[in-house]
């Protein structure tokens, strides 16, 4: 990637020199906007025979107008030598089938794009430059060549812009999302990413008209394409990254999707279900496949290589969350990018993997911890409204056990009701087997002086209520549990329960964790009718 950085500082001191002032008429003469020309760059092309191939791309693609137009181009336009009119005709074919992709046409960025700048940019003996593509590439540019290309006619002046001829059509080096849809064992993923590709009107770019019935009319209309997979994880579409991707070939990719399809499966409730499943699926397919070089230094990332779903450590440690999307000795035997095919691309590295080691349990399959004071209480019968919140302090000997240091206290109405609670437990996986807990505080967790009577354990029936495949709530009853008082007591609720739907990204709940006080009158001096309850836990069950 040393060669990329070279390009990005060469570029930043051209960016540099340009701020400063003139030292000589060469160099104003060098970046001169001079166009004496009187025919425009189209008329230019068009009139050359040499450049008769290229024209007919150029007209084919409707960038015919783009070069008769105010804006000043420089061109450097392959002649027909060694741009055959088979080579015209088999991109044109191309444009055509293509033509719905609008800005993203392959034919426009990868080709026409690829040999047109913005501005003029007239050579000289001293040249020795690097330039920006109108697809966002860079081209070595000197007076003899650009992109490795010969120039075989140089600064041919036009009212819009400059005319070069170059021997040869100049090689398109693709970034890592274009390398994908480019191979075919990986267009698979391609056809994923780039299927979330959304056009979204950009009315800071448009040219706003009249107000009509209120509204505003606009003269010229700006779309701004987003992408959700891109915008989530990383711009691997972008000349000014540095990103590695490890990439599933299609057949490791369809192996995948038949493993992970199941742990999506919604209610028949749940509208456009099927869409879900099939996005879900391949969403956390690819989570913690990217990583930001930028954020990864090259002996840091031997030793541990952080994806871009990573979360920070300071974070790691404020939500007590596990090491999600980080990867140790990537590089040695067992490691994520072992067996990986390297290919070296514009704005990165793409890890082409038949052997996707990036294993769902350190991604997207982790335990599911519902902390009680989080607000996620659904329901609450005969119990006071809100909870009360108990913090433990940095002086606590619990300090440090009970989960977020805090826990909540449900306490009766009247002292002689017994309060029942439902937790929501969003984001459940379907098919996937769990073992439920409910991790329940002891009251010296907060008061380490309390006394010894006010420290009784809770006496409680549990329920671990769903929803099935039509949609129909079942209370899943679990039977009754108790707690010693003195200690942080983790229940075991269920083992290896498989929820029949997924509530992944899902409005309501499909899982919830009920405990129901069953404290009787003849009770109440061994047990507390208040509930301390610190978390509930969905562990994925390793055995099964």
């Amino acid at each position: 990637m040393k060669t990329i950085r070279k390009i990005q500082s060469i570029v930043a001191a051209g960016v540099m020199a340009a701020l400063l002032p003139a030292c000589s008429d060469k160099w104003g003469d060098h970046y001169s906007e001079d166009t004496t020309g009187s025919s425009t760059l189209w008329e230019a092309v068009s009139a050359n025979g040499d450049l008769g191939n290229f024209a007919r791309v150029v007209k084919a693609c409707g960038y015919d107008r783009q070069l008769s137009g105010s804006q000043a181009y420089s061109v450097f336009a392959p002649v027909n030598a060694a741009f055959t009119g088979a080579d015209a005709d088999k991109l044109i074919q191309q444009y055509e089938n293509e033509k719905t992709k609008k800005d993203d046409n392959p034919v426009i960025r990868q080709f026409i794009q690829n040999h047109i700048a913005l501005y003029t940019h007239p050579v000289s003996g001293l040249t020795n430059d690097t330039l920006l593509m109108m697809n966002g590439k860079f081209q070595a540019f000197s007076s003899t060549a650009v992109g490795g290309r010969n120039l075989l006619s140089t600064n041919g002046k036009c009212s819009n812009g400059m005319l070069f001829t170059v021997e040869k059509p100049i090689d398109y080096f693709p970034n890592v999302l274009e390398y994908m849809g480019q191979d075919a064992q990986l267009d698979s993923v391609y056809r994923f990413i780039t299927s979330l590709n959304r056009y979204e009107f950009d009315p800071s770019k448009s040219v706003p008209g009249d107000i009509v019935d209120g509204r505003t009319v606009y003269l010229d209309s700006v779309s701004t394409l987003y992408n959700q997979f891109l915008s989530e994880k990383g711009y691997i579409n972008r000349e000014d990254s540095n990103y590695w991707m490890l990439a599933p070939t299609n057949e490791e990719w369809r192996r995948l999707i038949t493993e992970y399809e199941p742990y999506f499966n919604y209610s028949d409730k749940v509208a456009g279900r099927d869409s879900m499943q099939h996005f879900y699926a391949r969403m956390v397919l690819l989570m913690g496949s990217i990583f930001n070089r930028a954020d990864n230094p090259e002996a840091a990332f031997r030793d541990s290589a952080v994806s871009t779903d990573a979360y920070s450590w300071r974070m790691r440690q404020q939500l007590g969350i596990p090491a999600v999307g980080i990867y140790y000795k990537p590089f040695d035997a067992g490691g994520v990018f072992e067996g990986a095919e390297r290919v070296v691309c514009s704005n990165g590295q793409l890890l082409k993997a038949s052997d996707y080691r990036i294993d769902k349990r350190s991604t997207f399959l982790q335990t599911i911890k519902v902390e009680a004071e989080s607000g996620a209480i659904d329901t609450l019968v005969n119990a006071e409204d809100p909870v009360t919140i108990k913090m433990v302090e940095e002086s606590n000997p619990y300090y440090g056990k009970i989960s977020g240091n805090a826990y909540i206290d449900i306490v009766p109405k009247t002292f002689d009701v017994n309060p029942d609670v439902t937790f929501k437990v969003n984001n459940v996986l379907s098919n996937v087997p769990y073992d439920v807990y409910v991790v329940m505080a002891p009251v010296k967790a907060s008061d380490i002086n309390a006394p010894a009577e006010n420290c009784l354990g809770n006496k409680f029936r549990a329920y671990v209520p769903y929803i099935d495949q039509t949609g129909k709530e079942l209370p899943n009853r679990r039977g009754i549990h108790q707690t010693a008082g003195e200690k942080t007591d983790t229940l075991l609720l269920l083992k290896g329960f498989k929820f029949p739907v997924s509530g992944m990204s899902l409005n309501t709940n499909v899982v919830g964790v009920r405990l129901s006080s069953i404290v009787q009158a003849n009770e109440t001096t061994k047990f507390s009718r208040t509930l301390h309850v610190d978390c509930i836990l969905l562990v994925p069950n390793e055995e099964e």
